[in-house]
């Protein structure tokens, strides 16, 4: 949450996206009030003897940014508020582990299967190894290819094998191998890129051991919850809901889909005059094709508030009407997305909104 500072606060460029469209944003300097009291709860969580009550506090913080901001629901943010719930309203802590294990069982299993699509096979997993391969030009082999595939089943693999007693330390080796490649191709010796997921993947592969390792809990015990409560409220939230995101009935991030190939993309188009009238941490990403002046919100998001852009078309439609503020026309600026991929031959249908249908929707 430090490293990505700004998501957190209201005084910024990129537009606030909140889940209720009146909902007035936190006004400065009470933003970073807010946020430092968050900090101190949760470095109070991990080192009080009894955190429940500053699991309460930090979970009450976390809903009110969450409410204020939807691009906060960064995948991380979501574990960690998941497992900021089970600490704070399980009846034993054995219901909180078996709460948190299974929603790291639930992540792999679901990201490994997000990434079972021709775009990610073909071109977000080749560019992943270009540290590896250097950049490449053309279609990738066939090779790639089914490493693209592999990985992508690997990553499932390590989530089932996690709930086998038998397999468990296998499935620790291998989550812990996974997030050292990743952090190599992705980290300062890779891409440099995004380093706000740097510290998650240490804390994934940290989470595999101190849960999983040597741990003898049967499967049932993980997977199905004795009773109502918190663990089933994670079975249902990290394991049954994430089915739903792939016929777009639930968020992308909230289902593991992170670096998937398998989320929405937005960009904004406009004229000239328009983009003058753009903030400056907008304007430094804009591109130019034709005479059309084009930003990825992708881009501004993450050189602003040092976190992906949050993949939704309901989030990138509020930001395009943020900006459409400052138009000089309804029609000098317009939202495209490009929705999710098709899984098989990875066409994609693309939508276009004038500020007009912006400002109605």
């Amino acid at each position: 949450m430090l490293i990505a500072a700004p998501l957190y606060l209201s005084g910024r460029a990129y537009p606030l996206a909140p889940v209720f469209e009146r909902l007035p944003a936190v006004p400065a300097p009470i933003d970073r009030v807010l946020l430092g009291v968050l900090v101190l709860a949760l470095a109070g969580v991990a080192l009080a003897p009894r955190p429940r009550s500053l699991a309460w506090a930090a979970l009450a913080l976390s809903a009110v940014l969450a409410v204020g901001d939807q691009s906060r629901w960064q995948p991380w943010f979501y574990q960690y508020v998941l497992m900021l719930a089970a600490l704070a309203l399980a009846r034993s802590a054995a219901e909180t582990l078996a709460a948190w294990r299974f929603v790291l069982v639930a992540l792999y299993v679901w990201s490994g299967l997000q990434k079972l699509n021709v775009t990610f096979a073909t071109r977000l997993f080749p560019w992943m190894l270009e540290p590896l391969t250097g950049p490449r030009s053309g279609d990738p082999g066939p090779l790639l290819i089914a490493a693209g595939v592999a990985a992508a089943l690997v990553e499932t693999a390590i989530g089932l094998s996690l709930l086998s007693v038998r397999l468990r330390n296998a499935g620790v080796v291998a989550a812990v191998l996974t997030h050292g490649f990743v952090l190599g191709l992705l980290g300062p010796l890779g891409h440099g890129q995004n380093y706000v997921i740097w510290p998650w993947n240490v804390a994934l592969a940290t989470f595999a051991v101190i849960l999983f390792w040597r741990a003898d809990e049967p499967p049932r015990s993980i997977a199905v919850p004795r009773r109502a409560g918190v663990h089933a409220a994670a079975v249902i939230l990290a394991g049954v809901l994430p089915a739903a995101s792939f016929v777009g009935w639930w968020d992308a991030y909230l289902s593991g889909a992170l670096y998937s190939g398998n989320i929405p993309a937005g960009l904004v188009a406009m004229n000239a005059p328009t983009l003058e009238r753009l903030p400056p941490e907008a304007r430094r990403h804009v591109e130019t094709a034709g005479d059309k002046r084009v930003l990825d919100l992708w881009e501004w998001s993450t050189a602003e508030l040092r976190a992906p852009s949050y993949p939704e078309p309901r989030v990138f439609r509020r930001i395009g009407a943020e900006l459409c503020r400052r138009a000089n026309d309804p029609t000098d600026l317009v939202l495209v997305i490009f929705h999710r991929p098709a899984a098989i031959g990875g066409g994609r249908e693309i939508t276009r909104d004038d500020c007009a249908a912006l400002v109605r929707r």
